[in-house]
């Protein structure tokens, strides 16, 4: 569906290829070196950890052979007490999505937060982070069309339109919800 948007809105998708920026501005080449031209492109091969700054500093062992940061079931570096890594950056195998970043942090907050022995609401004991296997996912396709694939009990995925994808995400792409999230009040 989402090949079918695209295309119906005379955009150039190419499936199982690679690009590099070319000379010029707007030209890209590519994996056979061939010429793009392009008003605008989209990197959309998934994420690579920005972790090359952990090698330079000395911290190679941190890493899996993929660059992730492996991490314990509380989040924590491998080894270590005091140092979490969560979202893109860590091994944990899950859609890397915001949801499931959101929930990451949620626990490494309280388990920074139990680590530092801080008091009130928060329990004493360290959480243990669950990795999230099906979570919905919301692709837009600007601001008022989209697709939702909502995980329903058995296995099966529900497919929804664009007024739910509209509704969830496509029209502000969450940021009142991520402003809330990091204590923004404006």
């Amino acid at each position: 569906r989402a090949l079918a948007w695209l295309e119906s809105h005379d955009v150039e998708v190419r499936l199982d290829s690679f690009i590099s920026p070319g000379a010029d501005f707007g030209t890209y080449r590519d994996g056979r070196g061939r010429l793009i031209e392009a008003d605008l492109s989209f990197w959309a091969t998934g994420t690579t950890p920005n972790t090359l700054w952990l090698r330079l500093a000395g911290h190679g062992d941190w890493l899996n052979a993929a660059g992730h940061v492996k991490v314990d079931r509380m989040l924590r570096v491998d080894g270590r007490l005091d140092v979490f890594a969560v979202g893109d950056v860590n091994d944990v195998s899950e859609l890397k999505i915001s949801p499931a970043a959101i929930a990451q942090a949620d626990i490494a907050a309280h388990n920074i937060r139990t680590y530092l022995g801080s008091s009130g609401k928060h329990r004493k004991e360290p959480r243990l982070y669950r990795p999230v296997q099906r979570t919905p996912l919301i692709v837009p396709f600007g601001p008022a069309d989209g697709l939702t694939l909502i995980p329903v009990p058995g296995g099966e995925t529900a497919v929804l339109g664009g007024r739910t994808s509209t509704l969830a995400k496509a029209r502000t792409l969450m940021t009142p919800y991520m402003r809330k999230q990091l204590g923004y009040s404006a």
